[in-house]
């Protein structure tokens, strides 16, 4: 083929590629053919060479070009004339862009989620509309408390440390340790601390479930900001007005306080039982069918705590056929049981400890009957306890145990009822409201309630003001993921210390300085914050559930009999 057959039939595919594909274009073969160096002029010049439009020397071409040129040209016309009638569309989108990646998949119409305990029970990150779905009744407790705080609000004044004197008005003179803490633009922030008893554990594991459940979200900073103080006694001091706290649990008749999931929803620091996760897969493991387990109503606990109630108890079940209720001697440590081996029996028996305690997440976690005597302490999930009905999910004695008998008495002799009450508590509790999913729900749902009665907004900053002018800005506290890390001295020594301190002026670190503002306690400074604006028993769950296992309560003060000294650190003596 001659010079320009070839150059035609390179002009027509660079044409017909052009118009098929739009830019970007192909990656094709081009071939670039330069015009010899002249002047404008020179090309008008007769004498000149002339040259066609195509940069080639105007040389005789016959009127009649080769077929297969002919041919060719056809060949390209036809093929963009059938191309642009067919309708054929090539689309210059990127395909990261297409909807089948960024778009919502829509569901049909009718389809309703439906909470999978198997795979739900350890999502964190439900949303609103899920944990309404799956969770009903959780917010019961929330509801009661945003009810009472709705007329009055919460002032900054009931959000404040307890002064030293009230501190240290507590059970054998220990001081009560408390958190100042502060949610902010989607962060958990620790502002202060009174340091004392219990130690860090409590406190560190109840602000790992709330971070756990902050970070879930898919924008924590959507989360309202909140500002409150966490008691972590089991004894939350109750009122007066003025004096608002995040706490374990709240007696019955003390309507101030909100009560939060507690610390065992992390975990329990004993290595013997783990993380609520953990437990609960290890009781999945040795779950057995109700009419399996042994017949006996099982406890074991220390005298040294609640002395008057559990000794009642202790008297009641005394030689009783269906008894294995015994008290643990910390002296010798004998009857201790782990606490999954509750659950190879087909009644658990719970007290209450100083307060509440945390004994009856655990038992909630077996397939058993929970024999629970009447309570004077309210939990989160408590207003879901029900004694009666088609869907009880436990038996009720008198707190003082005198019923007991008679209430073993029937359960041994009617097993389907009791088989009914075991599968209905593990129904509600194990498999939906003491997942860790739920607990995640709860978390949030708390602090959108709090903030809706909260008559102040949280500030990031401390500012000192001369003549109307900002002259230094002190950040408030520290991070969680600061706090949790911190390696020197440790929780029980105090939590801030001069390293911390950074005097911030114009938003420039300058040398560390001694705090103007009181009592807060300035720390690393950072930039300014954005403003932003239940037929059928569930199957025990293949995956756990995250939580803790509560610590050995403190000695009361109205122990009627020496008792012996309790392990605050051991698990086992509940």
């Amino acid at each position: 083929m001659d010079q320009p057959a070839q150059i035609l039939l390179s002009t027509l595919r660079c044409a017909t590629t052009a118009a098929v594909f739009p830019p970007p274009p192909l990656a094709l073969p081009t071939t670039t053919f330069p015009l010899p160096a002249m002047s404008w002029k020179s090309l008008l010049s007769p004498s000149s060479p002339r040259y066609t439009p195509l940069g080639f020397p105007d040389k005789p071409v016959s009127r009649l070009p080769p077929r297969r040129i002919l041919y060719a040209g056809a060949a390209a016309v036809a093929t963009i004339f059938v191309l642009a009638t067919a309708g054929w569309h090539v689309s210059n989108r990127s395909p990261f862009h297409d909807p089948a990646y960024f778009e919502t998949v829509k569901l049909s119409e009718g389809y309703k989620w439906k909470f999978d305990p198997k795979r739900d029970a350890l999502n964190y990150g439900l949303t609103d509309e899920q944990c309404d779905a799956a969770f009903p009744d959780l917010f019961l407790e929330l509801d009661r408390a945003h009810d009472f705080f709705s007329d009055k609000k919460i002032q900054y004044k009931d959000v404040h440390l307890s002064t030293e004197a009230e501190l240290n008005d507590h059970w054998n003179g220990k001081t009560r340790a408390e958190f100042h803490l502060m949610i902010y633009n989607g962060e958990l922030i620790i502002v202060d601390e009174a340091k004392g008893e219990p130690d860090r554990s409590r406190g560190l594991a109840a602000m790992a479930s709330m971070y756990r459940a902050i970070n879930a979200h898919p924008n924590p900073r959507e989360i309202p900001n909140v500002e409150f103080v966490l008691d972590l006694h089991d004894n939350s001091q109750p009122g007066p007005e003025g004096k608002i706290r995040f706490t374990w649990a709240r007696h019955k008749d003390n309507p101030y306080m909100w009560v939060v999931p507690d610390f065992d929803g992390w975990t329990y620091p004993d290595d013997g039982v783990g993380s609520y996760v953990q437990f609960r897969n290890d009781v999945a493991e040795i779950e057995k069918p109700f009419e399996d387990k042994i017949p006996k109503l099982s406890w074991r606990g220390s005298l040294g705590v609640n002395h008057g109630l559990r000794q009642n108890l202790m008297d009641a079940s005394d030689g009783k056929e269906w008894s294995d209720v015994k008290a643990i001697d910390w002296r010798t440590r004998s009857n201790v049981l782990a606490m999954k081996d509750f659950c190879s029996y087909q009644y658990v028996a719970h007290t209450e400890g100083n307060t509440w305690s945390g004994r009856l997440r655990y038992l909630h976690n077996c397939n058993s009957v929970p024999v629970i005597h009447e309570l004077d302490w309210v939990a989160h999930y408590y207003p879901l306890l029900q004694d009666s009905g088609k869907y009880q999910n436990y038996v009720k004695v008198n707190r003082d145990f005198s019923d007991l008998d008679e209430k073993m008495q029937y359960l041994v002799e009617h097993p389907e009822k009791a088989k009914r009450i075991a599968a209905q508590s593990a129904q509600t509790f194990r498999d939906r409201y003491l997942t860790p999913a739920a607990e995640a729900c709860y978390w949030r749902r708390m602090f959108a309630k709090y903030a809706s009665v909260q008559d102040y907004e949280p500030r990031l900053y401390d500012e000192e003001v001369v003549e109307g002018e900002v002259v230094r800005r002190l950040r408030r506290g520290q991070t969680f993921e600061r706090f949790a890390f911190r390696g020197r001295d440790g929780y029980e020594h105090g939590i801030f210390d001069d390293s911390d301190k950074t005097e911030c002026k114009n938003d420039t670190p300058i040398a560390p300085a001694t705090p103007v503002m009181t009592p807060l306690t300035p720390l690393t400074p950072a930039a300014t914050p954005v403003e932003l604006p239940i037929d059928t028993p569930v199957p025990i769950p293949e995956a756990p559930t995250p939580a803790i296992i509560l610590a050995e309560e403190e000695p009361a003060e109205n122990i009627e009999t020496p008792a012996p000294e309790v392990n605050q650190n051991d698990f086992y003596g509940q």
